[in-house]
């Protein structure tokens, strides 16, 4: 008397293999599995697992890589996280990243701009390029404030003979550029408003 051999659905089949349905579908359609396939009386497939294994191993071209899911892909980042971090090529070299590996990559590249983005609307943040925009336009009013003072100063100096008087007239037009500078700088004060 012959053991009868259990059969099992698509989708089992599928979930035991660790690929999607329709790649067990795409595997029948193109005669990779045969002898495992039997059809029930509404004419779905009914798969011999065992047998299904060695013809899928036997009928499948190696060079093929099988799309990776994410039940079969435990070491994946489940939120992006670290996902920026694994090698462009995959695992093997050569090999292209799956699916769910480049949809967590651009995940969390969108969630690190999102971040950013935020930080800039909150204050936290200033983009670079304003900021050597602006240390630009200050080294500039430093050097006209300090280059406006001998212009200022040297009618009174040219009338002056006595070095003391020179160093206190000098120092008190310089003094007094810087700090107006300093002042002009000042943040305003949000309560004084």
């Amino acid at each position: 008397m012959a053991t009868r051999t259990k059969r099992i659905g698509l989708r089992e089949y599928a979930r035991r293999r660790g690929c999607s349905p329709s790649s067990v579908s795409r595997a029948i359609a193109e005669r990779r599995l045969v002898e495992s396939v039997r059809r029930d009386s509404k004419g779905h497939p009914r798969i011999n697992a065992e047998l299904a294994d060695l013809e899928w191993e036997a009928n499948t071209d190696k060079g093929r890589r099988p799309v990776a899911t994410s039940r079969k892909n435990p070491g994946q980042a489940k939120d992006g996280e670290g996902a920026l971090d694994q090698p462009e090529g995959g695992a093997d070299e050569g090999e292209f990243p799956s699916f769910e590996a480049s949809r967590a990559k651009r995940e969390a590249y969108a969630a690190k701009l999102k971040k950013l983005e935020y930080q800039e609307a909150a204050g936290q943040l200033v983009r670079q390029k304003d900021v050597r925009d602006e240390l630009f336009k200050m080294a500039r009013m430093v050097r006209n404030s300090i280059l406006a003072v001998p212009a200022r100063i040297a009618p009174i100096l040219a009338h002056s003979s006595n070095q003391h008087e020179v160093h206190e007239i000098m120092t008190r037009e310089l003094t007094q550029a810087l700090t107006a500078l300093a002042d002009s700088m000042k943040e305003p004060d949000p309560e004084s408003n």
